[in-house]
């Protein structure tokens, strides 16, 4: 199981695209560096940076460019 998370660059930029828990600490990284314009999608499967799988519950994913911020929250269920 798992989810793709879309997103898209009007230009060229360093991202960080990152998924936090509740308390905000990171769980795991997805994207980082540079990537071109246009639509991109990053895999998570639930797992932290460690591998072990992560409870149900919120998270929020944060896309980070050197331009802007953006946060959206994320439920897992299992």
């Amino acid at each position: 199981s798992g989810t793709t998370i879309q997103y898209s660059l009007s230009s060229g930029a360093e991202v960080r695209l990152d998924v936090h828990d509740l308390a905000g600490r990171v769980v795991a990284v997805l994207e980082e560096g540079r990537r071109g314009p246009g639509p991109h999608a990053a895999r998570w499967d639930g797992r932290t940076a460690g591998g072990t799988r992560v409870a149900s519950g919120v998270y929020f994913v944060r896309l980070a460019t050197d331009r802007e911020v953006a946060v959206r929250p994320l439920v897992v269920l299992r």
